[in-house]
């Protein structure tokens, strides 16, 4: 995905967001846990997704750029 000034990029990304997302959703157990109180963390390329299970469902607290 080759970043620049149209939204090729944008849209492209959102689509990883979201196939990831859904692969977090159908395998909550494969993110690695991380220092957060049961939280875990899902890689994404040069990005990662944070996600905790409250209440039955899985929620997203975040992402972050990966160094």
């Amino acid at each position: 995905m080759n970043r620049n000034k149209s939204n090729t990029y944008s849209k492209k990304l959102v689509k990883k967001i979201k196939n990831k997302v859904t692969f977090i959703s159908e395998n909550p157990e494969a993110g690695k846990l991380n220092n957060h109180k049961d939280s875990r963390e899902s890689a994404m390329g040069n990005f990662s997704i944070y996600y905790q299970r409250i209440n039955h469902h899985h929620c997203v607290l975040g992402e972050s750029i990966r160094p």
